[in-house]
Protein backbone atom coordinates (compact mmCIF):
# COMPACT_ATOMS: atom_id res chain seq x y z
CA UNK A 1 0.00 0.00 0.00
CA UNK A 2 3.18 2.55 1.15
CA UNK A 3 4.05 2.44 -2.93
CA UNK A 4 0.54 3.21 -3.96
CA UNK A 5 0.87 6.32 -1.29
CA UNK A 6 4.32 7.51 -2.55
CA UNK A 7 3.73 7.10 -6.17
CA UNK A 8 -0.19 9.08 -5.82
CA UNK A 9 1.25 11.71 -3.54
CA UNK A 10 4.04 12.31 -6.50
CA UNK A 11 1.31 12.78 -9.17
CA UNK A 12 -0.58 15.36 -6.85
CA UNK A 13 2.30 17.37 -6.77
CA UNK A 14 3.06 17.19 -10.04
CA UNK A 15 -0.83 18.28 -10.84
CA UNK A 16 -0.74 20.77 -8.25
CA UNK A 17 3.05 22.10 -10.48
CA UNK A 18 0.15 23.22 -13.16
CA UNK A 19 -2.08 25.15 -11.37
CA UNK A 20 -1.41 28.55 -11.37
CA UNK A 21 -3.01 31.73 -8.98
CA UNK A 22 -3.60 35.13 -9.53
CA UNK A 23 -5.31 38.06 -8.05
CA UNK A 24 -8.35 39.00 -9.73
CA UNK A 25 -11.48 41.60 -8.53
CA UNK A 26 -13.18 38.82 -6.35
CA UNK A 27 -10.17 37.53 -4.58
CA UNK A 28 -7.38 34.34 -6.36
CA UNK A 29 -8.62 32.92 -9.61
CA UNK A 30 -7.27 29.43 -10.24
CA UNK A 31 -6.44 27.87 -13.74
CA UNK A 32 -5.26 24.71 -14.46
CA UNK A 33 -6.12 20.86 -14.48
CA UNK A 34 -8.40 21.21 -11.50
CA UNK A 35 -10.61 17.72 -11.73
CA UNK A 36 -7.67 15.82 -12.37
CA UNK A 37 -6.08 17.39 -8.97
CA UNK A 38 -9.61 16.92 -7.08
CA UNK A 39 -9.29 13.27 -8.06
CA UNK A 40 -6.27 12.40 -7.20
CA UNK A 41 -7.05 13.98 -3.75
CA UNK A 42 -9.69 12.74 -3.18
CA UNK A 43 -7.93 8.69 -4.11
CA UNK A 44 -4.82 9.64 -2.22
CA UNK A 45 -7.69 10.62 1.50
CA UNK A 46 -9.03 7.05 0.91
CA UNK A 47 -5.34 5.98 1.07
CA UNK A 48 -4.12 7.50 3.80
CA UNK A 49 -7.04 7.70 6.14
CA UNK A 50 -5.96 4.58 8.18
CA UNK A 51 -2.33 4.73 7.61
CA UNK A 52 -1.62 8.66 7.94
CA UNK A 53 -4.49 10.33 9.99
CA UNK A 54 -3.20 13.12 11.24
CA UNK A 55 -2.06 14.22 7.28
CA UNK A 56 -5.72 12.93 6.40
CA UNK A 57 -7.14 15.28 8.85
CA UNK A 58 -5.09 18.03 8.15
CA UNK A 59 -5.36 17.80 3.88
CA UNK A 60 -9.19 17.19 4.49
CA UNK A 61 -9.10 20.70 6.47
CA UNK A 62 -7.24 22.50 3.76
CA UNK A 63 -9.50 20.85 0.83
CA UNK A 64 -12.54 21.63 2.89
CA UNK A 65 -11.93 25.60 2.96
CA UNK A 66 -10.71 25.32 -0.71
CA UNK A 67 -13.90 27.40 -2.09
CA UNK A 68 -13.55 30.03 1.11
CA UNK A 69 -9.34 30.36 0.54
CA UNK A 70 -8.16 29.17 -2.87
CA UNK A 71 -4.73 30.63 -2.69
CA UNK A 72 -4.22 29.78 0.93
CA UNK A 73 -5.54 25.86 0.49
CA UNK A 74 -3.43 25.15 -2.41
CA UNK A 75 -0.35 26.50 -0.56
CA UNK A 76 -1.58 23.89 2.44
CA UNK A 77 -2.10 21.44 0.41
CA UNK A 78 1.44 21.69 -1.28
CA UNK A 79 3.52 21.64 1.95
CA UNK A 80 1.43 18.56 3.45
CA UNK A 81 2.07 16.97 0.18
CA UNK A 82 5.66 17.97 0.37
CA UNK A 83 6.02 16.44 3.68
CA UNK A 84 3.71 13.69 3.19
CA UNK A 85 6.40 12.52 0.56
CA UNK A 86 9.47 13.00 2.63
CA UNK A 87 7.96 10.60 5.16
CA UNK A 88 7.06 8.59 2.41
CA UNK A 89 10.34 8.01 1.01
CA UNK A 90 12.30 7.88 4.32
CA UNK A 91 9.64 4.64 5.30
CA UNK A 92 10.65 3.03 1.98
CA UNK A 93 14.17 3.94 1.71
CA UNK A 94 16.63 1.03 2.03
CA UNK A 95 19.84 1.59 3.85
CA UNK A 96 21.89 -0.60 1.96
CA UNK A 97 21.71 -2.06 -1.59
CA UNK A 98 23.33 -5.50 -2.22
CA UNK A 99 24.28 -5.65 -6.01
CA UNK A 100 25.25 -9.41 -6.51
CA UNK A 101 25.25 -12.34 -9.10
CA UNK A 102 22.22 -14.79 -8.06
CA UNK A 103 25.02 -17.26 -8.92
CA UNK A 104 26.46 -16.23 -5.41
CA UNK A 105 24.04 -16.34 -3.90
CA UNK A 106 24.73 -18.48 -0.81
CA UNK A 107 28.18 -16.54 0.16
CA UNK A 108 25.87 -13.22 -0.09
CA UNK A 109 23.05 -14.52 1.78
CA UNK A 110 25.76 -15.68 4.58
CA UNK A 111 27.02 -12.00 4.92
CA UNK A 112 23.55 -10.87 4.76
CA UNK A 113 23.00 -12.56 7.80
CA UNK A 114 25.85 -12.58 10.19
CA UNK A 115 27.65 -9.67 9.16
CA UNK A 116 24.65 -6.88 8.54
CA UNK A 117 21.82 -8.79 10.30
CA UNK A 118 23.19 -10.37 13.31
CA UNK A 119 26.20 -9.29 13.30
CA UNK A 120 25.30 -5.35 13.20
CA UNK A 121 21.72 -5.44 14.31
CA UNK A 122 20.32 -3.99 11.04
CA UNK A 123 16.47 -4.94 10.35
CA UNK A 124 15.19 -6.66 6.89
CA UNK A 125 13.62 -3.55 5.89
CA UNK A 126 17.17 -1.46 5.98
CA UNK A 127 18.31 -3.83 3.24
CA UNK A 128 17.82 -4.44 -0.58
CA UNK A 129 18.71 -7.93 -1.90
CA UNK A 130 17.06 -9.64 -4.34
CA UNK A 131 18.04 -13.09 -3.59
CA UNK A 132 16.71 -13.04 0.24
CA UNK A 133 13.73 -13.06 0.87
CA UNK A 134 11.94 -10.33 2.84
CA UNK A 135 14.77 -8.14 1.50
CA UNK A 136 13.55 -8.84 -2.40
CA UNK A 137 11.13 -7.18 -4.70
CA UNK A 138 7.34 -7.94 -3.58
CA UNK A 139 4.67 -9.57 -5.45
CA UNK A 140 2.86 -7.93 -8.25
CA UNK A 141 5.83 -4.67 -8.25
CA UNK A 142 7.45 -3.64 -11.26
CA UNK A 143 11.58 -5.19 -11.08
CA UNK A 144 13.12 -2.94 -13.20
CA UNK A 145 11.13 0.27 -11.79
CA UNK A 146 11.75 -1.32 -8.20
CA UNK A 147 15.23 -2.44 -8.50
CA UNK A 148 15.54 1.88 -10.24
CA UNK A 149 14.37 3.33 -6.87
CA UNK A 150 16.00 0.84 -4.41
CA UNK A 151 19.38 2.01 -5.93
CA UNK A 152 17.87 5.78 -6.06
CA UNK A 153 17.37 6.18 -2.36
CA UNK A 154 19.50 3.75 -0.73
CA UNK A 155 22.61 5.47 0.87
CA UNK A 156 24.97 2.73 0.48
CA UNK A 157 25.56 0.07 -2.49
CA UNK A 158 27.66 -2.99 -1.86
CA UNK A 159 29.16 -4.75 -4.97
CA UNK A 160 30.15 -8.12 -4.24
CA UNK A 161 32.60 -8.44 -7.54
CA UNK A 162 33.09 -11.48 -8.61
CA UNK A 163 33.43 -13.51 -11.99
CA UNK A 164 29.95 -14.05 -12.07
CA UNK A 165 29.25 -10.27 -10.96
CA UNK A 166 31.24 -9.49 -14.21
CA UNK A 167 28.93 -11.93 -16.55
CA UNK A 168 25.91 -10.48 -15.72
CA UNK A 169 24.13 -7.45 -17.50
CA UNK A 170 21.78 -6.77 -14.88
CA UNK A 171 24.87 -6.67 -12.18
CA UNK A 172 27.09 -4.65 -14.67
CA UNK A 173 23.93 -1.61 -15.23
CA UNK A 174 23.54 -1.63 -11.11
CA UNK A 175 27.45 -1.29 -10.73
CA UNK A 176 27.10 1.92 -13.54
CA UNK A 177 24.25 3.18 -11.82
CA UNK A 178 26.10 3.17 -8.11
CA UNK A 179 28.20 5.17 -10.05
CA UNK A 180 25.72 7.66 -11.64
CA UNK A 181 24.17 8.15 -8.40
CA UNK A 182 26.96 8.94 -6.80
CA UNK A 183 25.80 6.86 -3.86
CA UNK A 184 28.71 5.40 -0.90
CA UNK A 185 29.94 2.44 -2.83
CA UNK A 186 31.65 -0.56 -1.07
CA UNK A 187 32.92 -3.10 -3.22
CA UNK A 188 33.73 -6.39 -2.15
CA UNK A 189 36.09 -9.12 -3.50
CA UNK A 190 34.54 -12.04 -3.48
CA UNK A 191 36.79 -15.56 -3.08
CA UNK A 192 38.75 -16.09 -6.27
CA UNK A 193 38.45 -12.77 -7.39
CA UNK A 194 41.17 -10.56 -8.54
CA UNK A 195 41.40 -6.94 -8.50
CA UNK A 196 43.36 -6.16 -11.71
CA UNK A 197 40.98 -8.70 -13.61
CA UNK A 198 37.58 -8.38 -12.16
CA UNK A 199 37.09 -4.98 -10.48
CA UNK A 200 35.72 -3.11 -13.43
CA UNK A 201 36.93 0.11 -14.62
CA UNK A 202 34.68 2.91 -12.59
CA UNK A 203 36.10 2.24 -9.48
CA UNK A 204 39.80 2.47 -7.52
CA UNK A 205 41.10 -0.64 -6.80
CA UNK A 206 42.46 0.75 -3.66
CA UNK A 207 39.27 1.05 -2.35
CA UNK A 208 38.02 -2.78 -3.10
CA UNK A 209 38.06 -5.02 0.09
CA UNK A 210 38.70 -8.80 -0.14
CA UNK A 211 35.34 -10.03 2.03
CA UNK A 212 37.78 -12.34 4.04
CA UNK A 213 39.74 -9.80 5.55
CA UNK A 214 38.57 -9.13 8.79
CA UNK A 215 40.30 -5.80 9.39
CA UNK A 216 37.90 -4.41 6.29
CA UNK A 217 34.95 -5.95 8.04
CA UNK A 218 35.90 -4.54 11.36
CA UNK A 219 36.19 -0.95 9.70
CA UNK A 220 32.59 -1.57 7.94
CA UNK A 221 31.29 -2.61 11.33
CA UNK A 222 32.61 1.40 12.69
CA UNK A 223 31.18 3.26 10.26
CA UNK A 224 27.77 1.78 9.63
CA UNK A 225 27.29 2.03 13.50
CA UNK A 226 28.32 5.53 13.78
CA UNK A 227 26.35 6.28 10.71
CA UNK A 228 23.64 4.29 12.32
CA UNK A 229 23.80 4.96 15.56
CA UNK A 230 23.69 0.90 16.08
CA UNK A 231 23.88 -0.26 18.92
CA UNK A 232 27.97 -1.72 19.64
CA UNK A 233 28.23 -5.06 20.70
CA UNK A 234 31.68 -6.17 20.40
CA UNK A 235 31.19 -9.66 21.73
CA UNK A 236 28.14 -10.46 19.06
CA UNK A 237 30.31 -8.79 16.19
CA UNK A 238 33.36 -10.85 16.58
CA UNK A 239 31.08 -13.98 17.24
CA UNK A 240 29.16 -13.46 13.87
CA UNK A 241 32.31 -12.50 12.25
CA UNK A 242 33.87 -15.70 12.93
CA UNK A 243 31.25 -17.60 11.77
CA UNK A 244 30.85 -15.94 8.83
CA UNK A 245 35.16 -16.52 7.94
CA UNK A 246 34.37 -20.04 9.44
CA UNK A 247 31.77 -20.81 7.03
CA UNK A 248 34.18 -19.16 3.90
CA UNK A 249 36.93 -21.38 5.05
CA UNK A 250 34.76 -24.54 5.53
CA UNK A 251 33.09 -24.14 1.99
CA UNK A 252 36.67 -23.66 0.65
CA UNK A 253 35.35 -20.25 -0.40
CA UNK A 254 38.86 -18.59 1.75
Amino acid sequence: MSNYIYDLVQQCINTSKTIRTFPAFTGFSVEGNLKLYDKQLSQLFTLIKNEYPIYYEALKYCYDNYLQDKYRSLIEIDCLLFLLEKEEKEKNRRKIFVSHSSKDKTIVDNFTKNILRLGMGLSPEDIFCTSIEGMDIRTGEDIRKHIKENLKYCEYIFLMISRNYNKSIVCLNEMGAAWAFDKRVKPFLLPNTTVKKDLGWLFNPNIASKIEERAKLNSLYDELCERYSLTRNTTIWGKHTDEFLEYLNTTGLH
